[in-house]
């Protein structure tokens, strides 16, 4: 599958070699980027906190080309430095793996990853999450190479995301994880469209194969998905729209395992949301998630740090709340108040963050992660606490 891939990708690229006249390439290349600085500051009590700092760099570059072609390609560079590198910690949570181990876990084909510097206490990963040559003519599209096939259409939760689950918690990954696949797109009309797509996975039972039929209708976006899943036939629904002034939006997934199709017993993973503005400016947003093979069984918070989502899995219990509240008090300032609380494992976290903007292209944010939940004695305690600091610049 590797290699099908890899050959597609060159057949593309030599076709798109065929210039055309007045073609010039340094008028159709667009360059950018961010590049940030965080410090994360883990606190448990008074007596423990622990420091650590990251540098990333982020590198998008795109190409318009002759013959109806683009390429698109995105890299993110991260050197790690301090306690929490040291310990081998993610988010208040001791894992047992090395830093630069623990970095290394992209789930796709293309050998595209590679560590740096990998020492007790500076790691320094990088990794190609975008490599794809784009056709385009009429209302087809086809995509080839590491891409993001985004099918979710909530919010906070995305079961219809069968290609690239959605990790709350990691904010500061704005693009999101990309696929090895191959996605053909064919839009019928202005409002609907025909998306199929298939994805490599590192282990091969675990490509995903599926196709999405998505149209409009009383000012509704619905669709309709049904594919491979992994180990499981997926069959899934969404829609976004509105209830008056209020956004409503949803979508749900049943997995069922291929070695239980005859008994028709799985998974339904289920989100909605409705989200609303209020005067002055605040907005407001709630969202239910049901995983319905989720355990009710109580856990520490902030094991949820090592939790890995996916489209079955979103949450590893089977009912959860978010609520959310934002306001912009001015151009430049905005705050955000968010957090989740989950029945059953009995925990509630909290993501307040602040936000603001020093000039056009520079941003600096205090961003919270606040974990409660139930001890040993099954009392409900503050288990530990993430603050981070972050300054961006746009380039």
């Amino acid at each position: 599958m590797k290699k099908l891939l890899l050959l597609i990708c060159i057949a593309l690229v030599s076709l798109s070699g065929q210039t055309q006249e007045k073609y010039k390439l340094k008028d159709n290349i667009r360059f950018g980027g961010y590049l940030k600085y965080m410090q994360t500051n883990l606190i448990q009590n008074a007596d423990t906190i622990l420091t650590d700092n990251l540098i990333h760099n982020r590198l998008n570059l795109k190409i318009t080309l002759p013959k109806n072609f683009t390429f698109g390609a995105g890299a993110r560079i991260r050197a790690f430095y301090g306690e929490i590198t040291k310990a081998g910690i993610v988010a208040g949570t001791l894992t047992g793996k090395d830093y630069a181990e623990q970095l290394k876990a992209y789930d796709g084909v293309l050998n595209l990853e590679s560590t740096w510097v990998s020492g007790n206490s500076l790691v320094i990963n990088s990794i190609i999450d975008r490599l794809w040559l784009d056709y385009t003519k009429g209302n087809l599209e086809v995509r080839v190479g590491r891409q993001r096939v985004n099918w979710g259409l909530n919010t906070v939760w995305n079961p219809n995301d069968l290609f690239n689950a959605l990790n709350y918690l990691d904010f500061d990954y704005e693009e999101r994880p990309g696929s090895d696949a191959v996605r053909v797109q064919y839009f019928v009309g202005e409002m609907s469209s025909f998306d199929v797509a298939y994805k490599w996975a590192e282990d091969p039972v675990n490509n995903t194969a599926a196709i999405k039929y998505k149209f409009n209708t009383h000012t509704y976006d619905i669709q309709f998905l049904a594919g491979k899943y992994q180990k499981d036939l997926a069959l899934g629904t969404g829609w976004a729209g509105n209830i008056k002034q209020a956004g409503f939006k949803g979508e749900g997934t049943y997995f069922i395992p291929y070695d239980s199709l005859s008994s028709a017993t799985g998974i339904l993973s289920f989100s909605t949301t409705l989200e609303y503005g209020f005067k002055k400016g605040w907005t407001g947003m709630i969202s239910y998630l049901l995983n319905s093979g989720g355990t009710n069984v109580p856990q520490s918070a902030l094991s949820l740090n090592t939790f890995t989502p996916d489209a079955k899995t979103m949450m590893p219990n089977k009912h959860t709340v978010f609520l959310n509240f934002a306001k912009p008090f001015s151009p430049v300032f905005s705050a955000n108040l968010g957090g989740f609380y989950g029945f059953g494992v009995n925990w509630l976290i909290f993501f307040p963050t602040v936000t603001y903007s020093i000039k056009s292209n520079w941003d600096i944010d205090l961003v919270g992660q606040l974990f409660w939940g139930d001890n040993i004695q099954r009392e409900f305690v503050n288990q530990g606490n993430g603050v981070f600091l972050r300054l961006k610049w746009s380039f």
